[in-house]
This record gives structure tokens, C-alpha cells and sequence, in this order.
């Protein structure tokens, strides 16, 4: 079965290459990318900016897949993926894209009714919002375990953008991106010392690297996070 996989991925692999080959598209910006991405930076940074990359170029189609887990570049489901976590294994070419930090927020409406957390062992009171713990597809999601392990969600979603809805509607408190939680001004920060940390990891198959439609989508992200990070969103 191994040896089989190994000769599917050869196959594919001269596919494409034939392909480019006819089309010249290889060393163009024209053609199809697919972009795995966590739902939450897809939905608040690169679907917010994606007019710029039309922009420069038009002649590239994105498709932008988000799942529970993300497409594998090194199985050709996808030509990049910004993943949580850098492989370690693979024909991969793997680099850090940024870094990010999350922390803990409420609306004001919550704290309206709710007495304001002072300390981490006063969340224990609180209605908290997170990940179901059985469907975490990256151990780097465990967020609540992080600031104190007796914590657990009351109320919980495999989506960031529910759990935002949830903190946002006053059910709870969430940990939550910052590039989430400080672009929404309902938002209240909790506990601000309390900062989680975490990176983007940028992924490409190593045939695929040198693809200029690739390249040039990779170099777009590098820019976006850039642009961001000097405005409204804490990248670094």
C-alpha cells in the first residue's frame, strides 16, 4: 500500500508538471490555487482583504477550503495550506507565516450582568465558551487547559465564528484571537495579562514551491499579515 501511495503521488506530481508544461501556466500568474485555512483568519483577515490580491492579480482563482483540520498539500488536496502547527514529515516546504496571540473576551452586555473575573480561578464562576473538547483536530486549541486545566467550556462549537457569536450575542466568555476579538468593539477584553500564543505555518508541496500562481499567493499572505500587523491586527 505504501509503495502504491508513493507511486500515485509520482504520478500526480508529473500531472501537473505536464500540464503547466502545455499551458505555460507554471510560470504565470494565471490559474487556480487552493488555500486551506483556519476558518478564523480565513473569515477576519484574508476574505476582509481579498479585493488586493484580485487586484494584482486577476487571472488567479482561490479557492479558500476551511475544515475541521486542514487539506494536506503533501496528499496534492491543496496546493498551500496556513496551518497551526508546522509538519514534521512530508514533501513539504514549511515556514512561519506569523505570530498571533488570543486572549479571553465578553461583551458588555455579559459583564453588565456578570460580576468582571479579577483572576483566573474567578473564571470558574463563569459561563465559558470553547472548542468540543472530543473534536479538536490540533492540540494547539486547547486554549482553556492553557490558563488554568480545571477549566472547561459550558458551552461549546467546532467553529471559532460560533463561538464569536456566542461571546458576542452575551452567552459567555471566549479565549478568541485578537484579530477576532479587538476588530469587534461589543467586545470587552477579560484578564488582558493572560495572553496565549501562537503562529501561522505556511505550507506548500516542494513540486509546487516554484509554481509562479503559488509563489505569488504566498507572497500576497506575507504582505497581507505585514499590512495588518501595522494596523488593526496583532500579528508579529
Amino acid at each position: 500500500m505504501v509503495e502504491f501511495l508513493k507511486h500515485a503521488e509520482e504520478v500526480g506530481r508529473s500531472v501537473i508538471a505536464a500540464a503547466s508544461a502545455l499551458t505555460g501556466k507554471h510560470n504565470r500568474f494565471v490559474g487556480t490555487v487552493r488555500l486551506s485555512l483556519s476558518e478564523g483568519f480565513a473569515t477576519w483577515v484574508v476574505a476582509k482583504h481579498l479585493q488586493s490580491s484580485r487586484s494584482l492579480h486577476p487571472e488567479i482563482n482561490l479557492e479558500i477550503v476551511t475544515t475541521n483540520g486542514f487539506l494536506n498539500p503533501s496528499k496534492q488536496e491543496a496546493e498551500l495550506a496556513v496551518m497551526l502547527v508546522r509538519p514534521v514529515k512530508g514533501p513539504l516546504i514549511a515556514r512561519k507565516l506569523a505570530n498571533y496571540a488570543l486572549g479571553l473576551y465578553a461583551s458588555g452586555e455579559y459583564l453588565h450582568i456578570h460580576s468582571q473575573p479579577k483572576a483566573v480561578d474567578d473564571l470558574k464562576q463563569h459561563i465559558l465558551i470553547g472548542y468540543i473538547p472530543d473534536f479538536i483536530y490540533a492540540e494547539d486549541l486547547r486554549y482553556l487547559p492553557e490558563i488554568n486545566d480545571s477549566l472547561v467550556p459550558t458551552l461549546s462549537s467546532t467553529s471559532i465564528n460560533v463561538q464569536h457569536a456566542m461571546t458576542q450575542s452575551g452567552l459567555g466568555i471566549s479565549v478568541l484571537p485578537n484579530f477576532i476579538g479587538a476588530l469587534d468593539k461589543t467586545l470587552r477584553p477579560i484578564l488582558p495579562v493572560i495572553q496565549i500564543r501562537r503562529s501561522f505555518w505556511v505550507v506548500v508541496h516542494r513540486d509546487l514551491a516554484g509554481v509562479t500562481r503559488v509563489r505569488s499567493v504566498i507572497d500576497w499572505l506575507d504582505t497581507l499579515v505585514q499590512e495588518c500587523s501595522s494596523s488593526y491586527v496583532v500579528f508579529d
